[in-house]
């Protein structure tokens, strides 16, 4: 994750944390700024400004990615241009117009920039001598330093290079400086945007694992809802079976009413034919062969009879199994109704 500078004015700072500049003169030309140092200019170290960070408590705690897409920017580097705008509006007081967007972009910016600070994303840059000249045509658009012999103390190990953005900043050390010293406060800032930066990558990841479970919840909740049409399609598909069987059921009912009726119609000529018997017993003898033929009709109505009882039997067998197939839909509704 990239870091940039912010402009500020160590001269307008709110900060107690003050150490006296060494005399050495140093000259920073970049296209945004001119930027003059003298003796004993006073400005703040970026451990000193990040203790300043204390005033902002009130407002609304944000991660870095947060504050990046409410600024519609997604890396670090685009806070650049933004920067840009912010020092040329509030500092050099010469911004050009900006479009609507860009207004609101910067007004975001400027609610923002305290934080951005605070998280690391941007550096504090600190002007010593608290003088802030205008944009120039004139400038040139490289970084150069102008370095004199020194006679400060240790006080020289707070310093830090000045810069606008990343991509001007000098790190070249002079040959008077003392490497060892002036890189601790530098190590030590470096050491705490490295924690911070762990600390936000163990945020995005856990966000990351929470946005990966909420994806395998939906998920589940897809199957659920899947398994539950297909539960209801299935319980149609046996609630159709059922109304086919139904009308089966109706068809072997009409079917035994007609053979019943038949069976109705056959005890009536029987009797009929018993009483025609009779009168023929009457009138005169029965012969062996009218016995043999009476006996005969009632052999056949007894295994008519036996048939009919049979028919009866399978019918009973019919009702169980509809009344099963009934007690597994009311089982079957219940689950899909736990399911729902």
């Amino acid at each position: 994750m990239g870091i940039i500078k912010p402009y500020t004015n160590g001269a307008g700072s709110n900060s107690s944390d003050k150490v006296n500049q060494p005399t050495t003169t140093t000259t920073v030309c970049t296209p945004y700024n001119n930027i003059n140092s003298s003796d004993n200019g006073n400005f703040k170290t970026i451990v000193s400004n990040r203790d300043s960070s204390g005033e902002d408590e009130n407002k609304e705690e944000l991660s870095l990615k947060d504050i990046l897409q409410k600024l519609g920017i997604s890396t670090v580097e685009d806070l650049i241009p933004i920067e840009k705008q912010y020092y040329n509006k509030y500092v050099l007081k010469n911004g050009g117009k900006l479009n609507r967007s860009d207004r609101r972009k910067l007004r975001l910016y400027k609610k923002y920039r305290d934080i951005l600070i605070k998280l690391g994303a941007l550096k504090p840059y600190i002007n010593p001598s608290g003088e802030v000249e205008k944009e120039n045509s004139e400038l040139t658009k490289s970084t150069s330093v102008a370095p004199t012999p020194s006679n400060s103390n240790n006080n020289s190990s707070d310093q830090i290079s000045y810069g606008a953005i990343p991509e001007l900043k000098n790190d070249r050390s002079t040959p008077n400086s003392k490497p060892s010293d002036e890189k601790k406060p530098e190590t030590a800032d470096i050491k705490e945007i490295e924690r911070q930066k762990q600390i936000e990558l163990k945020r995005l990841r856990e966000i990351e694992r929470q946005k990966k479970l909420k994806i395998q919840q939906e998920l589940r909740l897809k199957e659920i809802e899947r398994k539950k049409k297909a539960e209801l399609k299935r319980l149609r598909e046996i609630e159709r079976q059922k109304q086919i069987e139904w009308r089966k059921l109706q068809e072997i009912e009409r079917q035994k009413q007609i053979e019943w009726r038949k069976l109705q119609e056959i005890e009536r000529q029987k009797q009929i034919e018993l009483r025609r018997l009779q009168e023929i017993e009457r009138q005169k003898q029965i012969t062996i062969q009218q016995e043999l033929r009476l006996k005969e009709i009632e052999r056949k109505k007894k295994a008519e009879l036996k048939r009919l009882r049979e028919i009866e039997r399978q019918k009973q067998i019919e009702w169980r199994k509809l009344q099963e197939i009934e007690r597994q839909k009311q089982i079957e509704w219940r689950k899909l109704q736990e399911i729902e």
